[in-house]
């Protein structure tokens, strides 16, 4: 089914303040980006940089077993 969420991807909400919204809009229509696309690219830039232990990894496989689950089972 392809409108289907990757099951790899996870979900967050943020609260952000209006203000800080703002400049995140106008600098992702400055990019020519989603505001999602800019989002993630402000994260990678920041967080790349950090190594995931085993612990992370074992979240990681069992958040994709869990999600593997729901759509089988959904």
């Amino acid at each position: 089914m392809s409108n289907q969420p990757d099951i790899n991807d996870g979900r967050i909400a943020v609260r952000i303040p209006l203000d800080l919204l703002a400049r995140v809009r106008r600098l992702a229509v400055e990019r020519k980006m989603s505001l999602t696309d800019f989002v993630m690219f402000i994260l990678h830039r920041e967080l790349d940089k950090i190594d995931l232990t085993k612990e992370d990894i074992e979240w990681i496989k069992k958040e994709v077993a869990k999600n593997e689950a729901k759509r089988k089972n959904g």
